[in-house]
């Protein structure tokens, strides 16, 4: 799948595994997951729910989707406030890309254009998986609450935020239905 590519770059793209999600360290969690986690999870998501979507490419959807933030880092949204942040993140995945389009093949890119315009019903779906692997993520550090939080005195209600986020931003059936189960199993976590 990939062009000619040497260890260095491998190397590179396996930085993933090292870069925190950002949205969990501003929140507290002591040792959050990495983008490559979090790719992982939806992936898994994407391979359990797809339906009758293309599995292929949902699967490389969801692994790659992320896949900038190894040279752009992982900037959250609450980091976006003015019209200058959003063009200087724009401006960051454009070179980043410029620079990937060097190492991996059409097809990869062609698969995280797709993505990122959800231009298909599978991007659609993988934007879900997306959403609902970051909520579930949420269930799993507050039901853990107790030895994840950095700081034993934070407001573990606080990840409440990412379930009111997400919300307005599902599109599909299966992802609203997911959304509103492991919402209700947050809810129920004392």
């Amino acid at each position: 799948m990939c062009k000619e590519i040497d260890v260095e770059s491998l190397k590179t793209l396996f930085q993933l595994k090292e870069e925190k999600r950002s949205g969990w360290v501003l929140k507290g969690i002591g040792d959050p997951e990495s983008v490559a986690d979090h790719s992982w999870g939806t992936a898994i998501l994407a391979l359990l729910f797809h339906g009758n979507l293309e599995l292929d490419k949902c699967l490389k959807m969801a692994l790659i989707h992320d896949i900038l933030e190894v040279e752009t880092g992982d900037i959250p949204k609450s980091k976006l406030e003015s019209k200058q942040d959003v063009e200087a993140k724009k401006k960051k995945e454009a070179k980043a890309l410029k620079k990937l389009q060097k190492e991996l093949d059409s097809e990869l890119l062609d698969s995280y254009i797709e993505y990122k315009k959800q231009s298909s019903r599978e991007a659609l779906f993988v934007k879900d998986m997306d959403l609902i692997d970051m909520c579930l993520q949420a269930c799993i550090y507050q039901e853990n609450k107790k030895d994840v939080f950095a700081d034993k005195e934070n407001d573990f209600d606080s990840l409440d935020g990412f379930f009111e986020t997400t919300e307005p931003d599902l599109s599909t059936d299966i992802g609203v239905k997911l959304f509103k189960e492991i919402k209700s199993n947050y809810k129920s976590i004392e």
